[in-house]
């Protein structure tokens, strides 16, 4: 499993000195070279792609043991567009719907996962499925704040599409 789309931001401009640095020059090198491309990109998301599996965790994983990841230092955001339904593995989120975290996390899986989230806020663009409808619930974003929990991170946002 691999991102989709994986960049960096370049910073808005909303903590840049004044004396040395210009602000509207950099809200508009964000503007145009990381938010139009992560626009574009949510834009191709309107319409649900069904897949044979969702290695969401595994994916987490991976991004968190990057070098351009690991390197970046200060504050970080983690945007995510999913429905967030894991189905991978020895884990689906299809076939356990209880969304237990602590037993989740008391089973071989979890404790092979390597993650690290480093302080990250989260903030999620939860595609809603309506053929999961009934999987996509509160217990199921509670999942996920622990998960992020125990590996460093926050859950900042949840923005259902």
């Amino acid at each position: 499993p691999r991102p989709v789309f994986s960049m960096c931001s370049p910073g808005n401009g909303g903590d840049a000195n004044p004396l040395n640095q210009n602000p509207r020059m950099m809200q508009a090198v964000f503007d145009e070279k990381f938010m139009a491309p992560l626009n574009d990109y949510i834009n191709t998301l309107t319409g649900l792609h069904e897949a044979p599996t969702t290695p969401l965790i595994e994916v987490l994983s991976e991004i968190t043991a990057r070098n351009d990841y690991r390197a970046v230092t200060g504050r970080r955001t983690l945007s995510l567009a999913s429905d967030m339904l894991q189905n991978y593995g020895d884990y689906s989120q299809y076939s356990n719907r209880s969304y237990d975290y602590d037993s989740f996390a008391a089973g071989e899986y979890a404790e092979a996962l390597s993650i690290d989230l480093q302080g990250a806020e989260i903030r999620i663009l939860y595609l809603l499925n309506p053929k999961a409808a009934s999987l996509q619930n509160r217990q199921h974003i509670e999942f996920y704040r622990q998960l992020f929990s125990v590996h460093g991170g926050t859950l900042a946002s949840v923005e259902p599409l």
